[in-house]
């Protein structure tokens, strides 16, 4: 099971990884037009959009990817025998 801490990490980066292939999805689409000789008007508006992804994806690596909290672990207890050999020297 997640915690909320990773859920959210999780969350972030299934985010990232929709923008991506949004961006990628244009420039596959604009250079499948492009290779046809379609519309330019097309292309044109194919490229904004790909722009337009490219600064979102932009603007949530600065705000929504944060840095993951650091893990909390218990200490490592000592073995017995350790403390033993430790106490008596």
């Amino acid at each position: 099971m997640l915690n909320g801490a990773s859920r959210e990490r999780l969350e972030q980066i299934e985010q990232v990884q929709r923008l991506l292939g949004r961006v990628n999805d244009y420039a596959a689409t604009r250079r499948l037009v492009l290779k046809k000789r379609r519309s330019r008007k097309l292309v044109s508006w194919l490229k904004k959009k790909q722009r337009q992804n490219i600064e979102e994806f932009a603007a949530s690596g600065r705000s929504k990817l944060t840095r993951p909290e650091p893990v909390h672990r218990r200490p490592i207890r000592p073995s017995p025998r350790r403390v033993l050999k430790n106490a008596c020297g």
